[in-house]
């Protein structure tokens, strides 16, 4: 009797264990090991797109405050690598979006008094309100398949991981630094969501000029600034809580910081000064060629000083510039030239260069000392800081004359030399700040060392104040002219007579004299506050052979700083 064989039925079973094991073994493959490897993918995509969102940041501080457009390639999906047998999801794509706009607001500042007038002007908030800026920041929101990580915040203030225990700061903070205020803002409609997205940063306003702010009278002023987040109370508490807010508080300027609503208010030290810098920067996709970075013109400030000479044959280069709101200098915009006591070579309406720069040729005429040159921007700017007047001055002999005195500015070797004017408060000190302003003080040297000189007569023929400030007076109707420390003073209206006068300078003598000014004429009413930019004009009369009588006349353009 045979017996059956088996032996095929074990080859079978041994294939089909087999089999079995690596489907098994393939399963498990499959749901561990591919996730752990495909999460360090995802782990290190997400590492190279955060190190690639700081580079950005830093490209969108260099297109602020240096120009040029800027670009990153940012990887914001990852491919996974090629499988023979198991299979990868497919590949995450994230999104690079901007935020809503949100304000920069600065309050309580004003520019000190050594700017040039509109600049005060338009910085001056306790009359125009507080300046808002409207800003964006840029969020990478990943969408991994295997890994949960936060988004990441940038913006031109710092680049941020918005972590589930408040903002993680992955940047150095710029917004204020020292004595410094930076405030790149950043503009733009921005959504792609791609394995690659490519972003680039273009300048609209390059903060290429800076403007010397401080407190308004000494007090303390704010800078309220958006925070990383959703744009709520509770994340603008997180990130006031973070390390990265406790770095304002080594700044020995910061006074404290303090939840708005949904942005914080940094409080700095008003009795100091600051160098304020702004700049408008649009984020947007590297492909798209259409993007708006223009700004609008707000006000000019004047690139002549007042009391520069015109020669009486020839003509003399007049120019202005014209800045944006960000106190930045703006190309393509037209200003309208008008002249008084003279006239412009060649057309008066004159477009704004490259550097935002606009000249025009002034000829001054004859028998004319003291003209004036207007400069307005076209229908645009902010009134009346969009105009500006420069006073010009016919050139003169100098102190050409002998030595006696006479002319216009004298400066010669015996002359009675105007050395300084200075603005000082009612304790005689140098001062910047308007709000201390009390008097203006002229010293004169008499260069000759044998005689002495006697002004026997003095006369206010004229005063200009520099920029039509609506917040300002008209200029005075008066002044008061004596000598430092002697009680004694001659009122002088301005364009009126010449008053007698009796001041007497021994050979090689300095002395430092007074002036005071007054709304009303003969030293009436209020006291006018003289300003750096002001110019006026003393005429006098000198007395050189000791008769008492003015035996030459000198007159003085004066502009006191």
């Amino acid at each position: 009797m045979l017996r059956e064989d088996d032996r095929a039925q074990s080859l079978q079973i041994g294939a089909i264990l087999l089999f079995g094991i690596l489907i098994i073994g393939l399963s498990i493959f499959q749901t561990v090991v591919v996730p752990q490897e495909n999460g360090r993918v995802e782990f290190n995509g997400y590492a190279e797109t955060t190190e690639d969102l700081v580079t950005f940041r830093n490209d969108i501080l260099t297109a602020g405050t240096q120009g040029g457009q800027q670009a990153e390639s940012l990887k914001t999906g990852v491919r996974y690598p090629p499988r023979a047998v198991l299979i990868n999801p497919g590949p995450p794509v994230g999104s690079v979006g901007t935020t809503p706009a949100e304000n920069v607001t600065i309050s309580g500042v004003v520019a000190v008094s050594g700017e040039p007038r509109n600049v005060q002007g338009v910085w001056n908030t306790s009359e125009r309100g507080a300046q808002n800026y409207s800003t964006r920041s840029l969020v990478f929101t990943p969408a991994y398949n295997e890994i949960t990580v936060p988004s990441v915040e940038l913006s031109g203030d710092g680049a941020y991981r918005l972590t589930g225990n408040g903002p993680l700061a992955l940047t150095e903070r710029r917004a204020i630094v020292g004595n410094t205020i930076t405030l790149v803002t950043v503009d733009g409609d921005l959504r792609t969501g791609s394995l690659t997205s490519s972003v680039a940063a273009s300048p609209a306003s390059v903060a290429t000029r800076s403007v010397t702010v401080t407190g308004d009278r000494g007090a303390d002023f704010t800078v309220t600034l958006p925070v990383p987040g959703n744009d709520t109370e509770a994340a603008a508490q997180a990130w006031n809580d973070s390390a990265a807010a406790t770095t304002l508080d080594r700044n020995p300027n910061v006074v404290s910081r303090e939840v708005n609503g949904s942005r914080v208010d940094v409080t700095l030290d008003g009795s100091r000064t600051y160098t304020l810098r702004l700049a408008r920067v649009v984020v947007h996709d590297k492909a798209d060629s259409g993007v708006d970075t223009d700004t609008d013109p707000q006000y000019l400030v004047p690139l002549t000083s007042n009391g520069t000479e015109v020669a009486t044959s020839g003509s003399r280069d007049v120019t202005v510039e014209v800045r944006d709101r960000y106190n930045n200098p703006l190309g393509g915009v037209d200003v309208d030239f008008t002249a008084n006591g003279g006239d412009i070579d060649g057309s008066s309406t004159v477009t704004t260069d490259a550097d935002g720069t606009a000249t025009v040729a002034f000829n001054i005429s004859d028998g004319t000392d003291t003209a004036n040159v207007t400069a307005e921007i076209v229908d645009e700017g902010v009134a009346p800081y969009n105009s500006t007047t420069i006073a010009v001055i016919r050139q003169g002999a100098g102190g050409d004359d002998g030595g006696d005195g006479g002319g216009i500015n004298p400066a010669g070797g015996n002359d009675l030399v105007l050395q300084s004017a200075t603005l000082v408060d009612s304790n005689g000190n140098p001062t910047q700040n308007d709000n201390k302003i009390d008097a203006v003080w002229l010293s004169f040297k008499n260069f000759d060392s044998s005689r002495e000189k006697n002004i026997t007569r003095a006369k206010l023929s004229f005063y200009s104040v520099d920029a039509q400030s609506g917040s300002r007076d008209p200029s005075p109707d008066s002044a008061t002219l004596g000598l430092v420390g002697s009680g004694s003073t001659v009122s002088l209206n301005t364009g009126g007579d010449f008053e007698n006068t009796s001041y007497v300078f021994s050979p090689s003598q300095t002395r430092t004299f007074e002036m005071e000014f007054y709304e009303n004429t003969n030293a009436g009413g209020s006291e006018f506050t003289p300003q750096r930019g002001d110019f006026y004009v003393l005429n006098v009369f000198i007395d050189i052979d000791g008769d008492g009588t003015g035996d030459a006349s000198a007159t003085y353009f004066i502009a006191p700083r």
